[in-house]
């Protein structure tokens, strides 16, 4: 019977190149490398396996499998929600708050930055908040109509874009016609 040696390998980016052996042994259990575990990778690492075959007696020839790049990953959408000190907020009178309740977090622990994009009731890009720490945003309440108003937050982790929506309806200042008599 043929058993199989696995020797899991990694060309670790962040140790300027240094071939890691992170894990290995016979049979099927090592045939796999989950990268979540504890001699996992990171985004630029080389990850490769050099896999042995043995009748028993005597090793084969030993193969190096292609080598794996590992990409970034994308950081996971934040939570956002819109609020108002009043509800429903008035047009041209109450500001709105675009918050992050949840933050964003990144697998590959790189430093995120958050884009506010404000949108009016038609649609339009009102108002953008570039490359931000901030966990808010807030919109002039001077400057809304009435009608649904949309926050999105964009969470950027140097190399990859996640998003997140949230929208307040902006009431009426005047509730239309008055009968007088």
């Amino acid at each position: 019977a043929v058993t199989l040696n696995y020797e899991w390998h990694v060309i670790d980016a962040s140790q300027g190149g240094q071939d890691i052996i992170v894990y290995g042994g016979n049979g099927t259990l090592f045939a796999s490398l989950d990268g979540s575990q504890s001699y996992g990778f990171d985004k630029g690492d080389e990850v490769y396996v050099n896999v042995t075959p043995n009748d028993g007696v005597d090793n084969g020839l030993t193969v190096e499998s292609d080598h794996a790049i590992v990409l970034n990953s994308a950081p996971n959408a934040p939570v956002v929600a819109v609020t108002s000190a009043t509800n429903p907020p008035m047009e041209g009178v109450d500001d709105l708050t675009c918050s992050i309740t949840s933050s964003s977090t990144d697998d590959d622990g790189d430093n995120i930055t958050y884009t506010y994009n404000w949108y009016d009731p038609n649609g339009s890009n009102a108002q953008i908040v570039p490359n931000t720490t901030s966990l808010s945003d807030t919109f002039a309440g001077t400057n809304t109509t009435s009608g649904l108003w949309e926050c999105e937050v964009l969470a950027f982790d140097g190399t990859d874009t996640t998003s997140a929506f949230s929208d307040i309806e902006v009431d009426a200042d005047w509730p239309g016609a008055v009968t007088f008599n």
